[in-house]
């Protein structure tokens, strides 16, 4: 089923037939590897538009709008569709990385600043986010004959690079490792597969030199596979042979053939055709074997390879299906199918999908083991009929691996020579699983009222279950506390709002007509740490910053910020920090804070810190810092807005760790809340709070300090620089559920008790007490029946974990006539269905009245 068909650009480069060599299609050929990947709930691409400009796009999943990055400084000159883009990610420090226009050339390499796929939401998506080009991989050389780049991510958060160092025929094949936690690439790394050694073949006579094509290298679990076909010489794909297999358990460092013996090590010990055990299926040279197919590998250790040869006995291309199994015994089968060169994922439970073209159609297959997995019956399953097909199908493997959904990239076919055309992203469900999850797997920031997802096929109902423990979500069964309930809608409303600056876990399994139970994947989001007055802390945000005395240079991005001063020699620049804070609507009320502490992390610093002092500045609608908050070089008390808090926060003896205001500093930022919420006018606006230095532009001399984005240390703790805090008033669970959904603790307008905003009938407190969302659309159930022997009643509704806290009285009373003072509660007794940590399911018994009727109401005050 088609979910989506999305235009990346309706003008991507195609070459004209008398320029082009190898092919008029560079966007999309099956040499480009991954112009494709998914994190943190956007899926990013690149490719060449019809200006020749070097292209990076991203969008948020499922189905948000494409933004395009057209990168100014460079334009491919030549045409030749070898040079492709490639695309990676590293995990760890969120930084994008692109390599283009290369075959046999020196490296084009683009690298952004870190953070850049970190919280996307956040981020300005420009060209600003990319340095210069750069041939070389920071401090690595790559050489001058760069080929095919294809950058993976390792289970460890780096980000690894395979390429070909070479030619055609005379090409070594490559690996290097960038390292998230240093942001550096590795040094050490290099030669994986070399191109020595001597063959005879049918058509080689002890030819020295080839070149490895690769079919893939990823991971499957921490196991790192490699799998490529040989080429003798650059005559031609009748050079090619043999299909080959090795892999790594150290991140390519040290490689074993599949029987598990120890055959090579990174750089002099690479890899070679003389390597023993290598070599897993015997193909000749002249058999049709093209390059650069496909393979999938399993955490199990099992692997599967799609290549296409001439079917023994035949001239006949055929795809052949070779795979090895988890004890390491390879097989082979021969598929009804033949196209374009492939691309190839799976399942957990064994099927696979092949995404490829023919007859300039994109198409889908799949392959259903049997159940030793002994052999894959394939069935073509779709035909992208509306639209040509001038690439060979590329699939998304890293949203394939967090949803099961199959994103494949692909171009038009020009319908006039050399015509730029639409560049498409394609997706597909082709699972039984749910696929497409909001928020969408691995998305940071978030604050839902409800989880949805598309249904997996032929599902009638759907178990829902979340918690925060990944463990115990994928082990959780229909008796565990992870259990939400069963639902025969695609979407799960939040009984009530969940905890900030946490990380979820959940998980669907879909329920057919047989009632089969297809178990799906675990899901995680990561939700929002905003102002809370539940726990009485303001968490700084996104937008603290590092500004300097170049009014231009503001640097919001970082984990860090330094506070002192820096820079090259000559040109010393003085720092300062600003940290950003959201005052809480507590109502209309003077003064409401009775206490307030700052708390921030101090982890390093160079040279001799000067004495730092603590200022908070006016507050302002925009929470954006301002070159204009920038004030230092002096202790001199600021001549703008500023206010003083405490003198000396920070000096050259303060030790490393988390730093609290002094008593007079907390008084005096006690003093500032409240004169900055200004009896409920400040409410929601932004405050600033500046830490100065008194040193001067002569040498390094700076503090080290975590921002907003620093996270947690080793120990577990929250090291974001924070306001913790009292207030006059206790808020109830009422008024912490109002400032949840409303934001605001004041009873009024939309917020009011009995106002009814999403007009369900149900006023919001009612939604209050009985745990639902006052802007969702589904209705408390209280179903009242009769007992099976039809001797009681059976009457059940929902009660909120905030609403006991609050001990908010539930009655539940009986009437004959439903006069006023007709109402009873002899003979209720009440159970517990369910109980979860939000909603408390209550079970209520009650005797009949006269033929089996009587009036029941739920009654709930305060």
């Amino acid at each position: 089923m088609v979910l989506g068909d999305d235009i990346v650009d309706p003008n991507a480069l195609n070459f004209s037939s008398s320029a082009a060599n190898f092919s008029q299609n560079v966007n999309g050929r099956t040499y480009q590897r991954h112009p494709m990947t998914t994190f943190k709930g956007y899926q990013y691409t690149t490719y060449y538009d019809q200006d020749r400009q070097v292209c990076v796009g991203r969008r948020k999943l499922p189905s948000g709008t494409w933004e395009v990055i057209r990168y100014p400084d460079y334009n491919i000159t030549n045409n030749d569709s070898h040079n492709s883009t490639a695309i990676g990610i590293c995990h760890l420090d969120g930084t994008i990385h692109l390599a283009f226009d290369h075959h046999a050339d020196p490296l084009n390499y683009l690298v952004s600043t870190p953070g850049a796929a970190s919280e996307p939401e956040t981020v300005e998506w420009n060209s600003a986010l990319f340095g210069s080009v750069s041939n070389q991989l920071g401090s690595v050389s790559v050489g001058s004959s760069f080929t095919y780049p294809t950058f993976f991510n390792a289970p460890n958060g780096d980000l690894m690079l395979y390429y070909r160092d070479g030619g055609s025929g005379n090409g070594d094949g490559m690996l290097q490792e960038y390292d998230g936690t240093t942001s550096q690439w590795s040094a050490g790394m290099g030669k994986i597969i070399s191109k020595n050694g001597s063959y005879t073949g049918a058509v080689s006579t002890n030819s020295s030199s080839r070149n490895p094509y690769l079919n893939g290298i990823s991971y499957g679990g921490n196991r790192l596979h490699v799998s490529w076909g040989w080429r003798e010489s650059s005559n031609g794909s009748s050079n090619n042979h043999d299909l080959n297999y090795a892999y790594s358990d150290d991140h390519g460092r040290t490689w074993f053939n599949s029987a598990g013996s120890q055959i090579g090590t990174i750089g002099s010990g690479a890899l070679s055709i003389d390597s023993p055990g290598l070599v897993v299926a015997a193909i000749p040279q002249n058999t049709g074997l093209s390059n650069q197919f496909t393979h999938y590998a399993y955490p199990d250790g099992s692997c599967h390879i799609m290549l296409s040869y001439h079917e023994a006995g035949t001239s006949t291309r055929r795809y052949h299906h070779h795979w090895r199994s988890a004890s390491g015994t390879w097989h082979y089968s021969v598929l009804p199918l033949n196209g374009s060169r492939p691309k190839l994922v799976g399942e957990d439970n064994g099927n696979l999908f092949l995404a490829y073209a023919s007859g300039n159609r994109l198409r889908i297959a799949k392959g259903t083991p049997h159940a030793n997995q002994s052999h894959w019956n394939w069935s073509l399953i779709h035909t992208q009929s509306d639209s040509t097909e001038g690439g060979e199908g590329h699939i998304d493997t890293t949203r394939w691996e967090l949803d099961n959904v199959l994103s494949v990239y692909g171009q038009e076919k020009a319908n006039s020579d050399g015509a730029a055309t639409s560049l498409h992203i394609r997706d597909y469900q082709v699972s039984t699983r749910a696929v497409q999850p909001i928020p969408f797997p691995e998305t940071c920031g978030v604050s839902p009222s409800a989880l949805q997802w598309t249904p997996g096929f032929n599902a009638i109902a759907h178990h829902v279950y979340l918690g925060t423990d990944p463990n115990a979500v994928q082990a959780a069964s229909q008796t565990s506390t992870e259990f939400r309930g069963e639902f025969s809608s695609s979407s799960y409303l939040l009984p009530s709002p969940l905890a900030g600056a946490t990380t979820y876990f959940w998980r669907i399994d879909e329920v057919d007509s047989s009632n089969n139970i297809r178990e799906g994947k675990v899901w995680s989001f990561t939700t929002a740490a905003t102002p809370s007055i539940e726990d009485g802390v303001l968490l700084s945000l996104s937008s603290d910053a590092s500004i300097r005395d170049i009014p231009d240079v503001i640097d919001t991005d970082s984990n860090t910020t330094l506070l002192g001063t820096g820079g090259p020699s000559g040109a010393r620049v003085d720092r300062c920090t600003v940290f950003v804070f959201q005052l809480p609507n507590l109502g209309v009320v003077e003064s409401p804070f009775t206490h307030a502490t700052l708390q921030f992390e101090y982890t390093d610093k160079d040279g001799n810190l000067e004495v730092c002092d603590l200022y908070g500045l006016g507050r302002r609608n925009s929470e954006a810092v301002l070159a204009q908050d920038y004030y230092g070089q002096t202790r001199s008390l600021d001549p703008s807005d500023a206010t003083f808090f405490q003198g000396g926060i920070l000096d050259n003896s303060t030790p490393f760790g988390i730093i609290t205001t002094s008593t007079a500093g907390e008084s005096a930022l006690g003093d500032y809340l409240n004169a900055q919420y200004d009896g409920g006018a400040g409410a929601g606006s932004y405050i600033f709070l500046r830490l100065n230095t008194a040193a001067n532009s002569g040498g390094i001399n700076r503090a080290k300090i975590t921002m907003s984005e620093g996270g947690s240390n080793s120990s577990g703790s929250d090291t974001r620089p924070q306001i913790q805090f009292g207030t006059t008033n206790t808020a109830t669970e009422e008024e912490k559920w109002r400032y949840q959904h409303f934001g605001t603790i004041i009873p009024t307008g939309t917020a009011d008790p009995l106002a009814d905003p999403n007009e369900d009938g149900e006023s919001n407190f009612l939604e209050f007490a009985t745990g639902q969302d006052p802007h969702g659309t589904s209705l408390a159930s209280t179903p009242l029946r009769l007992s099976p022997e039809q001797t009681t009643l059976i009457f059940e509704y929902p009660r909120s974990s905030a609403a006991l806290a609050d001990k908010l009285p539930f009655i539940v009373e009986w009437s004959e006539t439903l006069l006023p003072d007709s109402w009873s509660t002899e003979g209720v007794a009440e159970t517990f269905e369910a109980d979860d940590p939000f909603v408390q399911l209550v079970n209520i018994s009650l005797p009949t009245g006269r033929n089996g009727r009587r009036f029941v109401r739920l009654r709930i005050t305060r």
